[in-house]
């Protein structure tokens, strides 16, 4: 089973297994967008335009409707994996 691994502060300090890197990569992904949303600048415009639509399936430029998929991709993908806090 995947496995997230949080440290006393109850920040993620480990993912391990396939469905645990998804919540990694869905997270830097949502980051992204989150950060142009707040300020306008992007980080890498090809890159965040396209890996989005592809991630979410939504084709549209709604980045408030973009973000929101992500959200609900991160907790579906959470669901399948252990969570466990460092001693």
């Amino acid at each position: 089973m995947a496995t997230i691994t949080y440290d006393k502060n109850g920040e993620a300090r480990s993912f391990v297994g396939e469905e645990a890197t998804r919540v990694f990569q869905l997270a830097v992904l949502l980051s992204a967008l989150e950060f142009n949303i707040k300020t306008g600048m992007s980080i890498s415009r090809v890159y965040r335009f396209s890996t989005v639509k592809q991630v979410t399936g939504l084709r549209t430029n709604d980045k408030q409707a973009q973000a929101a998929r992500l959200r609900e991709m991160i907790t579906e993908q959470k669901a399948k994996c252990e969570h466990v806090t460092e001693e």
